[in-house]
């Protein structure tokens, strides 16, 4: 079972189930596997279900959080001034570094990669439209260095075998709080120190939705809490910003009040 919290999400469950009731061996009798970006409380029931009781588990990062190895930056964007933020951002960004960027619809990847292109930066774009090959070809390009910038949806993503990732940047706001597994840890690859930056909506409901959680997994992982995000709580998770932040997440904030308008000085 590949891609195991991708099929929860899907709501595909019931359809391994009644692949089970037709006549698989029983679980302690045939030899199953099962693959996923993060381990959360529901894919560990599923592994209960499907695996053997003395099932062995591999973990190669966190079960559930985020990813120590990569210096997080939130800041609050408002829509209208996203664009603005991102092309602030890139050009900090050196040539030879790759950027990958997040959007949630296919539409709004083709229009950033059209707008960064005339831009003339140097970016290609990826999503569930595009064909197997036209997938490899993005993946190549962006590989070699030709095309440095790659937006795409996390859908499709998951599925390619990307090279290093300097910067991850989620342009939209994922709307599930294990977006740090499967959207940020992408630039924590192979030992190496990613850097990512996260725009907030504040207008945009299913940003305020995950504040509480995501300030916990921030803290747990000694990211870096931006203050306004106390603004989207009910003030109980206040003791979760309090306590010394290591100075490698320091480097990412983008100035003290974390807004649009801040200067980004330390990417690097």
């Amino acid at each position: 079972l590949d891609e195991a919290d991708r099929m929860l999400d899907a709501g595909v469950e019931l359809d391994i189930r009644k692949l089970e009731d037709l006549g698989l061996p029983p679980k302690d009798s045939r030899f199953t596997s099962i693959f996923s970006t993060t381990f959360s409380n529901e894919i560990q029931q599923l592994a209960k279900h499907y695996l053997r009781t003395n099932y062995v588990c591999l973990d190669v990062s966190t079960l559930d959080g985020i990813d120590t190895d990569i210096a997080q930056t939130i800041e609050e964007v408002s829509s209208s001034k996203k664009k603005d933020r991102l092309f602030q951002l890139i050009k900090q960004i050196s040539k030879s570094e790759r950027c990958l960027i997040f959007v949630d619809t296919k539409r709004l990847a083709d229009y950033l990669g059209a707008l960064l292109s005339q831009k003339r930066f140097m970016s290609t774009t990826v999503h569930g439209d595009r064909t197997q090959r036209q997938r490899q070809e993005v993946v190549q390009r962006f590989t070699n260095g030709k095309y440095p910038i790659l937006v795409a949806t996390s859908d499709v993503v998951r599925g390619l075998n990307l090279p290093q990732i300097d910067y991850v940047i989620n342009y939209d706001f994922p709307d599930t709080s294990d977006f740090d597994t499967c959207r940020i840890g992408i630039a924590g690859q192979a030992d190496y120190l990613g850097k990512s930056i996260s725009f907030f909506d504040p207008d945009r409901d299913s940003d305020r939705k995950i504040v509480p959680e995501l300030i916990l997994k921030l803290s747990e992982a000694d990211q870096w809490v931006p203050e306004f995000l106390k603004k989207y709580t009910d003030g109980s998770q206040v003791q979760l910003y309090n306590g010394d932040h290591s100075s490698r997440n320091r480097c990412m904030r983008s100035g003290d009040d974390h807004t649009a308008g801040a200067a980004h000085k330390d990417w690097d």
